[in-house]
């Protein structure tokens, strides 16, 4: 049985000091709305027809 590659390489060697998705709190704020209002849209519509028809 062959032995796995192990390497001492660190995957985070490179990575950048400003995060990818810099967003400001306005932009979190909108997204977080925006996330949660579609979920009470969809589920408040299921839950609307069920009571309708009920």
């Amino acid at each position: 049985m062959s032995r796995p590659d192990v390497t001492d390489k660190d995957p985070f060697a490179n990575t950048e000091d400003a995060p990818r998705d810099n967003v400001s709190g306005f932009g979190f704020f909108f997204r977080t709305i925006l996330r949660y209002w579609f979920r009470v849209l969809i589920f408040g519509l299921g839950a609307g027809a069920i009571t309708y028809v009920i």
